[in-house]
């Protein structure tokens, strides 16, 4: 699911948001707008896992949930290669 996300630039502290796939992704790769600074939002720390058990004829089935409880502004860090 894409969502629009707000991120805080490590280099130059300014806020700006972006358009982001957050499905299964627990980092994002993210470039500031105004300081053109490359950086990396770990969303690993907001991710939510839900697992439900069903009852059926068939042995237990299984179905996990992820989902992610973000917040209003989500910090970043420096790319280290």
């Amino acid at each position: 699911m894409k969502k629009r996300l707000k991120f805080l630039c490590w280099n130059c502290s300014r806020e700006y948001s972006l358009y982001r796939e957050v499905e299964g992704q627990p980092t994002l790769k993210v470039a500031c707008p105004y300081c053109n600074a490359d950086a990396i939002a770990n969303l690993a720390p907001y991710r939510q896992e839900r697992v439900e058990i069903f009852r059926s004829d068939v042995p237990e089935e299984t179905a996990i949930d992820v989902t992610f409880e973000l917040p209003a502004v989500i910090p970043t860090v420096p790319v280290t290669d």
